[in-house]
């Protein structure tokens, strides 16, 4: 785990930016840099893997330089994310923090983040569940400025028809995403180590 320091932000945050070597990754379309802001509440913002340095760290630190910090929240993130795209567990449980968003927009996110791996939803579907049927477009903009994708997992959200549409990452990186997941995650178990379950769990 490589971390650069390339910080400044609010009190309150703890900011990392991290490589994932392709090595690590179930797919090389998500092995990057993967920018990460926590507050004490939970994630607050997540960038997807990306090539680029300067993106990741502009995501993890929104415009405000400092150097990292290393907290248990972005630990347990940090591994819990590791874990994921390695295909070794679908439990990214670890807390979000919303705050920054209107009351609309929580409740998507919210319902958006219970769409089990594997499995889709279409943006009509996610407006009917959270009351507003006919704002499926209006989900579409949410799922766009989503702060914490893969926590809030919009790769699994999709066109009506079923077609991929509209991914930060890109369409090919949505696909790996949904592939590893249809190709089934197993959740965390003996392949772990002592070491990892625990980063994994928060327990270290």
């Amino acid at each position: 785990m490589r971390s650069q320091p390339v910080a400044d932000d609010p009190a309150d945050e703890a900011c990392v930016v991290v490589w994932l070597p392709e090595d690590d990754c179930g797919d090389a379309e998500l092995s990057g840099w993967i920018g990460l802001a926590t507050s004490n509440h939970g994630v607050k913002r997540l960038g997807l893997p990306a090539r680029s340095l300067k993106t990741a760290a502009e995501t993890a630190f929104d415009g405000h330089l400092r150097a990292p910090v290393w907290t248990p929240m972005n630990c347990r993130a940090y591994w819990q994310l590791r874990a994921y795209l390695a295909g070794k567990s679908a439990d990214l449980v670890v807390p979000v923090d919303l705050s920054d968003t209107t009351a609309f927009q929580q409740a998507v996110l919210t319902r958006a983040r219970a769409i089990p791996p594997g499995s889709t939803r279409s943006y009509g579907q996610l407006a009917a569940a959270v009351g507003r049927p006919r704002a499926a477009r209006a989900v579409g903009r949410v799922m766009a400025t989503n702060p914490v994708p893969l926590l809030v997992p919009c790769h699994r959200v999709v066109g009506a028809d079923g077609s991929l549409v509209g991914f930060g990452g890109g369409l090919p990186q949505k696909h790996a995403l949904l592939a590893l997941e249809q190709a089934g995650i197993k959740r965390v178990n003996s392949s772990f180590s002592a070491e990892e379950r625990g980063h994994i769990e928060g327990s270290k």
